[in-house]
């Protein structure tokens, strides 16, 4: 079936390597990284899960991946992996082979982290950087970054070659030298951050200078038996920043050197880099497509929100690129080459691109909307579904992605599943969150899962409210209890937990953000929306009501609305809502609710304001567990669960998770 992806499925020679098609990962932050076992307070991607999590996607079909990102120099701080200790070599040596075991190739990525100096760092140095500028770490405070010294330049050139031959000893075919992404080498790229008047500062030749010399101590040190390439901005459109023709030229210099056997060109900031769901596809090839037009001996990647098989085959086809990045395609399947080259299509779980598990980058694991096992994958990983050892009659109450997702699970298990949902429709909550303007690529969720109990034959049952009665005449073996949350009006509001609810919120025109996403207040000319859970059922209603004209006001404790919307979505959300009329007012508290005014109070001044002409007050205050039946059923039936909203109201990766740790279990 590779037929038809002809040149998806072609080999590719990058330098001294042949990789067996042209898809590829690239590196990003797995959060899989494990305490250095020497003792030397450093942390690597050599940990058993990364090891795994890597393996995983060359077991998948992927022809190349870039096993995560390692520093080079002690000067970046601690508490990121660092190849430029020899101690390293033998747990990167693992991961190597683990990959080469299953047919794909695979690079790493060595960047300085410049003034992105790790903030968990504990040896209290500076940042350093082309010039004193501000860093940028979420612990900055305020700090300058350290401008380098000739002899630290040739350090970190040093460090750059003492890693990529470390690696290479490790096994690995080849090394990304990162030179993008607002890192140590694209500073002094990027005038903006580079204000130097000496060889390294002004002119782009001069501006190069560093990044040339750290690919030719690389080149030497390793030899051409080693790929060697650099990651460049396509483009970082800022005032003094990288222009595209500036990246053009660059790429010009860099096969002139003749050290340089690929490209990867990707763009900055992040949400540029990076897009969130509701933006174009492959937004970023026209830049890749650029630099392989003044190229013709080095290999040009491109990468951008390239989710489709198809999609793939085309940019290839017509010239946009010689290999095709799909990386948070590869955490949504890991298995997407292999099924694309079967003409299974329709079994690949799509990207949806909302970042709500592979971008939240604070604390937690690697998650997934699409895709439970990621970050699991020694446990949960391909050929570890293993069949029943008894066959079970398993009823599972409620068709949200938890529920669904644990029919999927049972059932290719071996199980008999029946799955019961009450309303006409599979999907729960996605089917209102999907109405938001921006985010119907959500819809792959539900899409995904439904194609799966098609496939496995699972009976369903609509329209079907389940009682314990109807349980006890259902015979079920095991019971799991999947029915989701139902948003509450009153209750807790943080910023006045003393009180049961938000003075007169029970006045007929206080609604919940399923009322705004069903289209209740499709007729409202000003709406006034209250966030207290700080996500997206905050902004869904909002960005629903203000899409269809309506007047919106914003009302939030915090410093920005909704502060916990993914980093790669904020930009995204904040240019929709300047298009429209929306009016936030931060920092403020809810005092009362009237018939046709709030009233606010600043948490700074302390100084109350009446919002007037108000015809709706939306109210983002949390769900409450729809958990009645679970407690109804305990001790009535042989095995019981509750997965999902019902156990705790949370975000849909973790309902996805949820389902498939108990199709598993059952």
């Amino acid at each position: 079936m590779s037929g038809q992806l002809p040149n998806v499925f072609s080999p590719l020679q990058i330098g001294p390597v042949t990789v067996r098609n042209r898809l590829m990962t690239t590196s990003h932050w797995n959060k899989l990284a494990e305490s250095d076992p020497h003792g030397y307070n450093l942390w690597s991607f050599y940990g058993e899960r990364a090891m795994h999590y890597w393996a995983e996607r060359s077991k998948g079909g992927w022809g190349l991946i870039i096993a995560g990102q390692t520093v080079v120099h002690p000067s970046c701080g601690t508490g990121r992996p660092s190849a430029y200790m020899e101690e390293s070599i033998p747990e990167y040596t693992r991961i190597a082979r683990a990959i080469h075991d299953h047919g794909a190739k695979v690079f790493v990525q060595i960047n300085h982290l410049g003034r992105h100096r790790a903030s968990d760092s504990a040896d209290w140095g500076p940042a350093w950087g082309p010039s004193s500028v501000p860093i940028q770490d979420a612990m900055g405070k305020g700090q300058l970054c350290k401008e380098m010294e000739k002899e630290e330049i040739a350090s970190v050139v040093a460090g750059f070659a003492k890693t990529a031959k470390n690696l290479q000893v490790a096994g690995f075919d080849g090394v990304e030298v990162h030179a993008a992404h607002d890192y140590l080498l694209d500073e002094f790229l990027t005038p903006v951050h580079n204000r130097r008047t000496d060889e390294y500062g002004g002119s782009l030749d001069n501006r190069l200078r560093f990044t040339l010399e750290a690919i030719d101590a690389v080149r030497k040190g390793c030899g051409r038996d080693f790929a060697v390439g650099v990651r460049l901005n396509g483009e970082w459109p800022i005032p003094s920043g990288f222009s595209s023709d500036e990246s053009t030229e660059v790429a010009r210099r860099l096969q002139a050197t003749g050290q340089v056997d690929f490209i990867n060109v990707t763009a900055w900031p992040m949400h540029y880099a990076i897009a969130p769901s509701g933006e174009p596809h492959g937004q970023l090839v026209p830049f890749a497509k650029a630099v392989k037009d003044v190229v013709t001996d080095i290999r040009v990647f491109a990468i951008g929100r390239i989710v489709d098989p198809l999609h793939a085959e085309k940019i290839l086809a017509e010239g946009g690129a010689d290999m095709i990045a799909m990386n948070r395609a590869s955490i949504a399947d890991a298995e997407l080459p292999n099924k694309a080259r079967e003409g299974r299509f329709d079994d690949i779980r799509r990207c949806t691109g909302s970042g709500q598990g592979c971008m939240a980058t604070a604390g937690g694991p690697l998650m997934c909307t699409q895709n439970a096992t990621v970050a699991q994958e020694k446990e949960w990983g391909i050929g570890t579904l293993k069949p029943a050892e008894a066959r079970k009659r398993v009823l599972i109450v409620g068709g949200g992605p938890a529920g669904m997702e644990a029919a999927i699970v049972a059932s290719q298990r071996g199980h008999e599943v029946v799955l019961s949902e009450k309303s006409g429709v599979l999907g729960g909550q996605i089917n209102l969150f999907v109405r938001s303007p921006r985010h119907g690529e959500m819809a792959h969720v539900v899409d995904w899962r439904k194609r799966q109990i098609e496939k496995l034959g699972v009976e369903v049952r609509f329209e079907t409210e389940v009682t314990p009665d109807i349980v006890a005449g259902f015979g079920a073996d095991a019971v799991v209890v999947a029915t989701g949350s139902t948003p509450r009006r009153d209750r807790w509001y943080h910023p006045t937990p003393h009180l049961p609810s938000i003075p007169v919120s029970h006045l007929p025109h206080v609604f919940s953000p399923w009322d705004a996403l069903e289209g209740t207040l499709d007729d409202r000319r000003h709406v006034v929306v209250v966030d207290a859970v700080g996500y997206y059922p905050s902004s869904h209603p909002l960005e629903y009501l203000a899409a269809r004209g309506c007047r919106v006001s914003g009302v939030c404790g915090g410093a920005v609305f909704a502060p916990e919307i993914v980093n790669i979505d904020r930009p995204a959300f904040s240019k929709f809502v300047r298009s429209k009329d929306v009016t936030f007012f931060t920092m403020s508290t809810v005092k009362e609710i009237r018939r046709d005014s709030v009233t606010i109070m600043n948490g700074q001044t302390g100084q109350e304001f009446t919002i007037d002409d108000v015809d709706a007050v939306v109210l983002s205050v949390g769900n409450t567990p729809n958990d009645e039946l679970f407690h109804a059923l305990k001790g009535q039936v042989p095995v019981l669960h509750r997965i999902g909203d019902c156990l705790a109201p949370r975000t849909i990766e973790f309902a996805v998770h949820e389902g498939h740790k108990i199709g598993r279990e059952l």
